[in-house]
């Protein structure tokens, strides 16, 4: 659980550009983490005994979940970005299903999601600030997946700024959230 807290924000922030601008053993590589974080997902799940609110056609759903889309993504006109987005889902889903039922790796990952999408928005807005990019686009490449990936983020840095335990933190993660939105905003995807 521990190297998932420092595998998270790697695939998140490095997927997207590094595959953009690396070898294909580069990309390869990347896209093992996040076949090896679906792995240990499973294998967690297969030796939890109680599966609380979700019962016995969790995984049956979610494995037609990613079959769909799995299917859709060989048919995408540029298959190679879709199966990149497809990884991203799965690596997401695969942080969900191994903290599901567990308080502990969900307290350990409270700070570590919001703190990604802040990241995100953060190398978004530079690049934009910079003139690197016509809009807020980094670090996946496309302002449409960057959008994504901060409106799933944004609830959870909003919860962090409402469960903060200090004022000071209160106010981080408030500017992280007024972050997100801002380059959400500058997507211009919204």
């Amino acid at each position: 659980m521990k190297a998932l807290v420092v595998c998270y924000p790697l695939v998140c922030l490095l997927l997207g550009t590094v595959s953009g601008s690396a070898s294909w053993w580069r990309e390869a590589g990347m896209h093992l983490l996040v076949v090896l974080a679906l792995a240990a997902a499973f294998r967690a799940g297969r030796r939890r005994e109680a599966w609380p609110l979700v019962g016995g056609l969790f995984e049956p759903v979610l494995a037609l979940l990613f079959v769909v889309l799995a299917a859709g993504t060989l048919q995408a006109p540029c298959a190679g970005r879709s199966w990149r987005m497809l990884l991203l889902v799965a690596g997401a889903t695969a942080v969900f299903y191994l903290v599901l039922g567990d308080r502990a790796a969900a307290a350990r990952l409270q700070w570590v999601l919001p703190a990604t999408g802040t990241a995100a928005a953060l190398l978004g807005l530079a690049g934009y600030a910079l003139g690197w990019t016509p809009r807020v686009a980094a670090p996946l490449g496309h302002h449409n997946y960057l959008a994504g990936l901060l409106l799933l983020h944004a609830p959870l840095t909003a919860a962090a700024a409402a469960s903060a335990p200090s004022r000071a933190a209160r106010l981080v993660w408030c500017a992280a959230a007024v972050l997100q939105a801002l380059a959400m905003v500058f997507t211009g995807s919204l």
